[in-house]
């Protein structure tokens, strides 16, 4: 069996390090003027306003929100219409398409779960069903109403309009788009 040697004792001398005394430094004082923003700078739009009117009765209609397709959901959807031409394949577009067809009523359904109760839920698919069967069958879909007299409801988007303002000039304008579902009791 093979053993380790013993290692040698090495003494070695104590290093001292030099105390450095540093002059202490003093930083001037500066101070920042205050900056007020105020409503000079920021996002506005005008969709809390449109969502007002949508929502407005007599009797004040219950509304499910999807959320917002916005110029960035419409610069996506050109992106994909080019890369479709050029390729000479619908497959990117019609992708987009379903991507935001997908979302939306994703966020819809989500939007419905949490504001509409179960029954009226309940009966917004069945009027749904029923209007799409009588559509098909090549009758009028607006009689699917008629078993539905003591509840309206309605669906549909709100186009709004907005702007990015920087210290009172306007630097962006921007649009958008928010998908609804809604019921009121007559």
């Amino acid at each position: 069996m093979f053993k380790m040697p013993k290692a040698p004792d090495i003494k070695m001398p104590e290093i001292k390090v030099p105390e450095i005394k540093m002059p202490e430094i003093k930083m001037p004082e500066i101070k920042v003027p205050e900056v007020r923003i105020g409503r000079s700078t920021g996002y506005r739009s005008n969709k809390d306003e449109r969502k007002a009117q949508v929502e407005a009765g007599p009797p004040p209609w219950t509304l499910a929100w999807a959320d917002d397709i916005s110029e960035t959901d419409a610069a996506l959807g050109l992106v994909a219409a080019g890369v479709s031409v050029a390729s000479a394949n619908p497959g990117p577009f019609l992708a987009w398409i379903e991507e935001l067809l997908r979302s939306t009523l994703e966020t819809l359904r989500a939007s419905a779960a949490e504001k509409f109760p179960a029954e009226i839920q309940n009966d917004m698919k069945a009027f749904a069903a029923d209007a799409i069967r009588l559509a098909i069958s090549g009758k009028n879909p607006n009689e699917a109403a008629k078993a539905y007299d003591t509840i309206d409801f309605k669906a549909g988007a709100i186009k709004y309009e907005g702007k990015n303002v920087a210290l009172g000039h306007v630097i962006s304008r921007t649009w958008g788009m928010k998908p609804y579902v809604g019921f009121r009791l007559r």
